[in-house]
């Protein structure tokens, strides 16, 4: 699953910022990630006033999603598993 939206941020610290975000999404709907295993993973563009977030949530095992240049790419992984979290909605992502 992908979901890209945009936040009217703006940060001095981009790691920061992108800890900060995936805190919020993780306290709220599961981890991306634990020692073995990926679940999804989120990417930021980082711009004042206008963050754009890509975050993907992995649908099925073994199938790592990501986007390049607008078009999306299914890659085999053995380390990805199906998300266990609560799958967001867009609305509720963008208020974070």
């Amino acid at each position: 699953m992908k979901f890209v939206f945009t936040k009217k941020i703006t940060c001095e610290d981009s790691i920061k910022c992108s800890e900060e975000l995936k805190t919020k999404i993780e306290n709220k709907y599961g981890k991306l990630k634990n020692k073995k295993e990926l679940y999804g993973h989120m990417s930021i563009y980082h711009e004042n006033n206008n963050h754009k977030v890509w975050l993907f949530l992995y649908d099925k095992d073994k199938t790592h999603e990501s986007e390049s240049h607008g078009k999306d790419i299914k890659q085999e992984n053995e380390l990805v598993r199906k998300f266990k979290g609560i799958t967001p909605q867009l609305k509720d992502l963008e208020k974070l």
